[in-house]
Order: structure tokens, then C-alpha cells, then sequence
């Protein structure tokens, strides 16, 4: 049967239609022509428009039909598989039915002792008398209570055997007479936490044969327990380093049977923990220590993400220790309040231990690269200071102003002591920057120009000074006041740039009259006239 793709078929119908068309505006008589046209087209198009549902169908339906054959395949092998079940176990009941049972016990003696236990026992034959099963079990609660119980292991006496069960393991006593005395003896033992092979179950079942031949020793069940304890737990630390060999942002140094050591952060903190057989117990330790209880678990993805959370937790907890008077919130990253208008926000990398500092909503790469060497008593100190110089700088801003690191950027003989190799470094200490207000042009055929400034210092609050720089050398310097929090800051700064405008304009005069002798007696009168 040929196949026809719908979408050629769409194709044919709408060339053969357009083709009509066309013949239809060549014709004489449009109007029969055209109705029978628009006629035919519509019953042709809702044909195809069943053709397109019942294929849409289709394909739905088609798609359903290989799971239903996977389903119908699964359950044709489950009732083959259950037939041939049926079929054994049927082989097997007619053959206990045709099989007659064969006297085992009485064919062993015949052929071990020469004799058959149901006659009368003949001449110096001697029969070792079996111990009944009740007096052995109070041989065994009588043995019992001569030795050690370790902690935590339960023990029940029944059927001849001394079971003892923890949560990891559990394996079973008896005795046995050798010489007129009884010795114990291993019957079974069971670990619950790993799967041995047959050699190391032949082996862990010698090394506790080994530890019950002293027949008087009071520790024999404490030996038997910490032997099986320290088998779980060497199964449980190689199953750890199996499982954190697939891990890529740790490093470790494993010691079998003994201890297994995972080291993380390496290029910011390095820290490492190590899961220790300490005493036949496992036991966690950290380095740096932390002070964290490590709950024990064999999952090593979990016991991962459980140490590395908790070293997060405590070295935002470290950061705000000594820093009684911040106001924070510490959830999943540490959120610390400055003021009402000025967050820090800090986390570690759950990978690599590097910081990650966010002031006022905005990275830090300084900040950060700061914490990632190390933290001190000044990195808040900095950072309330970055926050304030910020402050500073917007309501500069505000009043057309800039904060520079040095008012001697316009000055002649400074850019010649700097072209003659000199370094000239003009910012003090405690000092912020300074204002620029003004210049005074030089009239003299030095060329002095003379530089008019705000300085900004930063003591409990701030301190604003006029100053006056020719060339590189502070000429003159006047207090315009102080400035502390309670205050509004843009407010003072705008009375101080004030001030410092209406005392360059009244000194300018002066200096170029080259008044200075004046100026020095009479520059105080002066500006508290002015202000």
C-alpha cells in the first residue's frame, strides 16, 4: 500500500485549488463558475480536515502500542516464569512421594560403630552419654554469670546456645567437653552493616575461635564484642572512602582499618575532618576545632554537607563574636545592620571556603579579599568607614561637589617637582580629602599659583578647616567647625563650603597684593566680620 505524507497531500489540494482558481478569472462566466468553485473547495476542505483529526488519533493510538506490546511481553514471561515454578514443585512432591525414606541414623551406625543403637550393647562397648539440651542451657546461665557483660549487648540463653545481638552484629556460644572440662565454643556470628565473602567470614570466625581458648577467662565476651566492633567499623571507614573517592572538591588520606582523613578549602581555610576506630568506636574530630557534635552517619555525601554547614555556621558566628554592639540576623548567611540605611552581607562558599561581602546590596571584591586573609578588630572599623566616605561622597554630590585625595592637582611646581622624580604626598593622617573651592591666578613672574581647599578630617565626628596651599607648601589654615552624628550632614557641608567661598573671596585681594605680613595679624578680625 502507498504511503502519502499529509503534509504533501496538504500541498496537492492547495495547488489544485490556487490552479482552479486561476482558470476561474481567465472565464467568461465568473459567477456559476465561482459558486460551484467555493462549493467544492468546502467539501474538500472538510475532508481533509477528517483526514487531519482521524491521523491526529492515529498517531495517539499508535504511540500507546509498544507499551502495550512491553506489557503484554512482561506478562507473558511472569506466566511462563510461574509455570515452570508450578512444574518443579510438582516434579519434586511426586518424587517425595515415590521416594521411600532411607533410614539415615541406623545406616550410620552400622557402617561407623559396626552395630545397630537398637540392640543391646555387647562386651566393652562404650557409650558417650549425650548432656540433655535443658542441663546444657543451665550450664551455659551458670558459665554466664561467671564472665564480664559488655555495655549494650543483649544476651538471652536458649536451646544450648548464648546469643548475643547488637545493633551491628550478633553471634552465638556454646560449650564443649574436652578433657572433663568445658570449653566455649563459636558457633555462629552475623554483621549486619557490611557483606563479607566466604574467606573473610572463615577469617573473622578463626581470629574468634583464637580468643576463646583461655577456658577461664573472665573477658572472653568483652574480647568477642570489640573484635566484631572493630571489624563494623573498618567495613563502615572503607565503605567512607569508597564513597568519597567519587567526591571532586575534597582530598584524602586514608589508612585502612585505622582512620580516614578528608581535607577541604585548601586555597582559603584549610581544614580538615577525620573519622577515627578509636577504642572499637568510631569518633569524629575537626581541625580547627569547632565546637560541634558530629553525629556519626555512613552516608558519606551527608556527613560531608553536615561538617562543612557547621564550619559555615561557626565562622559567621566567629565574625561577629567580639562585636557586642552590632545588630545582625544569622540564618543561612550573616546579614549585619550598620545603621538604618547601610547592610553588610557575608557568606562563606559551601565549596571553597572563599568569602563573598556585600555592602549595601553590592559585591565587595576588597572586602571579600580582605576576610579570605584573615579577620581582624579593624575590618568593621573599615568598613563603617567605607559606608561613611560613601555617605560623604553622595552628599558632596548633592551640593556640586567632589572629595579629592589632594588639593595640588592644579599646581605648576607640584607637576615639576613630580617631572623631576620627587614624590610629594600631601594627605595627613585622619584626613579624608578636601573640597576644592578655588584658585588664585599668579601676578608675579614666578608663576606661583595658589590653591584654596576645605580639609576634611575624620576625629569623633568630622573637622572642616580653610586651607590655603602655594605650591606645595600650606600657607595659611582656618577652623570652620566640627561636625558630629546627631547633626544633618549636608546641612553643615553646606554651611562650611559657604563659609570657605566667602573667605576666598575676601582673601584673594590680598594675596595678590602680596599682603602676607598684613594678612597673618589681621585674618581672624577679618573673617569673623565676614561670618
Amino acid at each position: 500500500m502507498e504511503v502519502v505524507k499529509l503534509r504533501d497531500l496538504i500541498r496537492c489540494i492547495s495547488q489544485h485549488l490556487a490552479r482552479e482558481l486561476h482558470e476561474l478569472t481567465r472565464a467568461a462566466s465568473k459567477r456559476h463558475a465561482l459558486v460551484e468553485y467555493c462549493s467544492r473547495t468546502r467539501s474538500l476542505l472538510k475532508r481533509l480536515k477528517k483526514v487531519i483529526s482521524w491521523s491526529r488519533s492515529y498517531a495517539a493510538l499508535w504511540s500507546k502500542i509498544p507499551e502495550l506490546q512491553d506489557y503484554l511481553g512482561d506478562r507473558s514471561r511472569i506466566y511462563k516464569e510461574t509455570a515452570w515454578m508450578l512444574g518443579v514443585l510438582h516434579s519434586e512432591q511426586l518424587y517425595r512421594l515415590r521416594t521411600p525414606r532411607f533410614a539415615l541414623t541406623e545406616a550410620s551406625d552400622i557402617l561407623c560403630r559396626g552395630e545397630y543403637r537398637g540392640f543391646p550393647l555387647a562386651g566393652s562397648v562404650i557409650t558417650p552419654k549425650k548432656v540433655p539440651l535443658s542441663k546444657l542451657t543451665q550450664y551455659l546461665k551458670h558459665k554466664t554469670l561467671l564472665v564480664d557483660h559488655p555495655a549494650g549487648l543483649t544476651l538471652e540463653v536458649a536451646d544450648g546456645k548464648l546469643n548475643a545481638t547488637r545493633n551491628d552484629f550478633q553471634f552465638s556460644v556454646s560449650l564443649r567437653e574436652e578433657k572433663k572440662e568445658l570449653l566455649w565454643m563459636l558457633c555462629d556470628f552475623q554483621l549486619s552493616t557490611q557483606q563479607i565473602n566466604v574467606n573473610q567470614k572463615n577469617l573473622i570466625f578463626q581470629e574468634m575461635q583464637n580468643l576463646l581458648k583461655p577456658p577461664q577467662d573472665p573477658l572472653v565476651l568483652v574480647k568477642l564484642d570489640t573484635h566484631l566492633k572493630r571489624t563494623c567499623a573498618s567495613g563502615i571507614l572503607e565503605n567512607l572512602q569508597r564513597q568519597a573517592k567519587q567526591n571532586t572538591i575534597i582530598t584524602i588520606n586514608y589508612i585502612p582499618g585505622a582512620s580516614l582523613k578528608v581535607s577541604y578549602w585548601p586555597q582559603y581555610y584549610p581544614s580538615y575532618f577525620e573519622v577515627l576506630i578509636k577504642d572499637s568506636d568510631i569518633v569524629i574530630s575537626h581541625s580547627p576545632p569547632i565546637p560541634f557534635n558530629f553525629e556519626f552517619t555512613s552516608d558519606f555525601s551527608g556527613l560531608l554537607d553536615t561538617v562543612l554547614s557547621s564550619h559555615r555556621i561557626y565562622r559567621l558566628q566567629k565574625l561577629i563574636g567580639d562585636f557586642a554592639d552590632l545588630c545582625y540576623n544569622l540564618n543561612d548567611h550573616l546579614e549585619v545592620f550598620l545603621d538604618e540605611n547601610c547592610t553588610v552581607t557575608i557568606d562563606f562558599s559551601y565549596f571553597s571556603g572563599a568569602s563573598r561581602v556585600e555592602l549595601m546590596g553590592e559585591y565587595s571584591s576588597y572586602l571579600s579579599e580582605t576576610l579570605n586573609k584573615g579577620i581582624g578588630e579593624g575590618f568593621w572599623a573599615e568598613i563603617r568607614e567605607m559606608v561613611f566616605n560613601s555617605q560623604l561622597n553622595s552628599v558632596c554630590r548633592c551640593l556640586d561637589s567632589a572629595i579629592i585625595s589632594s588639593p595640588l592637582r592644579f599646581s605648576k611646581s607640584f607637576y615639576n617637582l613630580l617631572s623631576e622624580g620627587m614624590q610629594v604626598e600631601r594627605k595627613e593622617q585622619d584626613v579624608l580629602g578636601y573640597i576644592e573651592i578655588g584658585q588664585a591666578v599668579p601676578t608675579d613672574a614666578e608663576g606661583s599659583i595658589r590653591i584654596f581647599a576645605v580639609k576634611i578630617s575624620k576625629l569623633k565626628g568630622l573637622k572642616f578647616d580653610f586651607v590655603v596651599y602655594i605650591n606645595t607648601e600650606l600657607e595659611l589654615c582656618i577652623d570652620l567647625g566640627t561636625w558630629n552624628p546627631p547633626e544633618d550632614l549636608k546641612e553643615c557641608l553646606s554651611n562650611v563650603i559657604k563659609r570657605a567661598t566667602e573667605t576666598m573671596t575676601v582673601l584673594k585681594i590680598p594675596f595678590m597684593l602680596s599682603a602676607k605680613p598684613e594678612l597673618e595679624t589681621k585674618t581672624n578680625s577679618l573673617i569673623n566680620k565676614i561670618w
